[in-house]
């Protein structure tokens, strides 16, 4: 409702202000359609993490050295890390790495991110499991540890 002159006047749709014609008319084109670009702003979330941070924590866990099952392999997918590492070791190695590469601190991952990303990226363990090796593999590596153990009487003796 307008307000004209003290007493209240409806509007109709086809009530339109000459002003809102003069603005159509200047935004349309030469096919006749009217084209105006989004006039909201489109800010950055305060809380997103930079796609750099994500990133360099992907790169940090992808450097080590990962060791598939042999014998449980087709029951799991699973790779595993050395047994001496855990989720806070590595987490501090990728610190230290950040601080000798001079990273900025906004551009290092607390700790909770590093591990989302590990635990819902990587399907990596840290020990591995029991009953990784066949019989095979056993006989194979007991037939090179005492090669090597012949070698070196050999070398000793000479």
């Amino acid at each position: 409702m307008v307000e004209t002159s003290g007493v209240a006047k409806k509007r109709s749709r086809t009530d339109i202000s000459q002003s809102l014609v003069n603005v159509a008319l200047s935004k349309k084109l030469c096919g006749g359609i009217i084209v105006s670009g989004d006039k909201r702003e489109r800010k950055i979330p305060p809380n997103k993490i930079d796609h750099r941070v994500r990133d360099g924590v992907r790169t940090h866990i992808c450097k080590f050295p990962v060791v598939e099952t042999d014998y449980s392999r087709e029951r799991s997918s699973e790779k595993y890390l050395g047994n001496d590492l855990n989720i806070t070791r590595i987490f501090e190695m990728y610190k230290q790495e950040c601080i000798e590469n001079r990273i900025p601190e906004e551009l290092i991952a607390k700790k909770w991110l590093y591990e989302q990303i590990f635990n819902t990226e990587f399907i990596y363990g840290f020990k591995l499991p029991d009953n990784d090796t066949c019989d095979q593999c056993d006989a194979f590596l007991i037939k090179l540890q005492d090669s090597d153990y012949a070698k070196a009487n050999y070398t000793a003796r000479i």
